[in-house]
């Protein structure tokens, strides 16, 4: 200020004291567009009051205190530092006040403590002031998480969950991770999906309160959707967590279906890997399509009725049911009337399915011959047809109307007589 010139504040044309007029300093510092500082706070303050523009420093040494009363205590900056000092350290004299927590962090990215970055500034977390009162920056004096987190208090949880600074640091608050979690849950091994990468909180909400625990934990169908529509999967009858611990959810580390299905597992090599005819363990089914896959042949040779295959067959040992070991356990009385008896007994005429057996039942002709010298009514040519009088399973009807059904011109013939063969044999004498 030495250096100015005298007449850049004392007008000596005018008709004022130039020393009065001297102090006029709106005239430079009003405008915003000039290239001077411009008065803002303290605008109406006397300028000579702090300021001395004829000696050096220019600045009186004066303590903000001796306007700003209660301030002169500020917990800011070292002991014993001129009160002067440590206010400017964040206050411009001629701006506004507020303007001073944007210094926060540019200053505590380089000078001691080092407690914030801008790099952890959020919505709601933009300035320290959020927290801290301006001109109290004590740790015990910060406002609680509480105050603006009231959804987030918990008390049915356990303690450490309680406390927010247990999984959240004050100045980084979203820097929590899994590693965070890790810390209190050092036993607990994590082998889910992406292994060490899988952040806890995809399962469990740690502000859930004691449903968002491990009792609370979302369901695994939240985001295995793909495998199955709820949390009972396997045709609906068991928990995940009958096959997988939640924390090595590793399908390659699902026990096998014998730590349930002992009985069944006891199968024959080729029938030993239950995925080849159930399926998905998550959709486990049973279905004799399955079976085709492998016994082509037979599923296609497979006798009208017989089907599913697991009707006459145990698919865990290969072994027949009890009912299928003979064929009146679902065919009863077939085995009597006139084929009974007959060596190779049903297989002699029939195969429930291929390839080994008759392929189809074989005509009567080829063990029953009749020839005309055998006489009776099985020579006549028009009894040719076995069937039109005999069945495989039952013995022949001769009764009047079965021979009608043909002969229909004999109705009146013979009229009380029950049978024909009485008098027309079947048999050559």
């Amino acid at each position: 200020m030495a250096e100015e010139h005298c007449l850049a504040c004392h007008d000596l044309e005018g008709s004022g004291d130039v020393r009065t007029t001297a102090w006029e300093c709106q005239k430079c510092h009003g405008d915003e567009d000039a290239a001077v500082p411009l008065i803002d706070v303290h605008g109406t303050q006397a300028c000579e009051s702090c300021h001395q523009p004829h000696d050096e420093p220019w600045v009186k040494e004066r303590k903000c205190s001796d306007c700003h009363e209660g301030k002169d205590h500020v917990l800011h900056g070292a002991q014993g530092r001129e009160q002067q000092l440590v206010c400017s350290d964040c206050h411009e004299p001629h701006e506004a006040a507020g303007e001073a927590s944007g210094r926060c962090v540019p200053c505590h990215e380089e000078e001691q403590p080092k407690v914030f970055t801008a790099a952890t500034l959020f919505d709601g977390h933009d300035t320290c002031t959020s927290c801290h009162e301006p001109h109290g920056f004590e740790k015990a004096s910060a406002a609680s998480c509480t105050s603006c987190h009231a959804d987030h208090v918990m008390t049915d949880v356990p303690a450490a969950h309680q406390a927010c600074g247990s999984c959240h640091q004050t100045h980084a608050p979203r820097s929590v991770s899994a590693a965070t979690c890790k810390g209190c849950h050092d036993t607990v091994s994590v082998e889910h999906a992406d292994g060490a990468t899988e952040v806890c909180t995809t399962c469990h909400d740690p502000h859930g309160g004691s449903q968002g625990h491990a009792a609370g934990a979302a369901a695994c169908t939240s985001c295995h959707d793909d495998v199955a529509d709820s949390d009972l999967a396997h045709g609906m009858n068991a928990s995940c967590e009958t096959c997988h611990t939640p924390h090595q959810f590793v399908a390659a580390k699902a026990p096998g279906c014998e730590g349930c299905h002992q009985q069944q597992h006891k199968a024959s090599s080729k029938h030993a890997a239950c995925g080849s005819c159930h399926g998905d363990a998550h959709d486990p089914h049973a279905g004799s399509g399955s079976c085709s896959s492998c016994h082509a042949e037979q599923h296609k040779s497979m006798t009208k009725g017989h089907g599913p295959c697991t009707q006459c067959h145990d698919g865990h040992d290969k072994s027949l049911l009890a009912k299928a070991t003979s064929c009146e356990g679902c065919h009863a009385g077939k085995s009597a009337g006139p084929h009974d008896g007959v060596k190779g007994s049903c297989a002699s005429c029939h195969r429930p399915h291929g390839p080994s057996g008759v392929a189809s039942p074989p005509g009567c002709g080829t063990c029953h011959t009749a020839t005309p010298s055998a006489g009776g009514m099985h020579a006549v040519k028009d009894h040719k047809t076995c069937g039109s009088c005999h069945t495989s399973h039952a013995a022949p009807k001769a009764d009047r109307a079965k021979c009608l059904g043909c002969h229909t011109d004999k109705t009146e013939h013979e009229p009380t007589a029950k049978v024909c063969n009485g008098c027309h044999t079947f048999k050559g004498y």
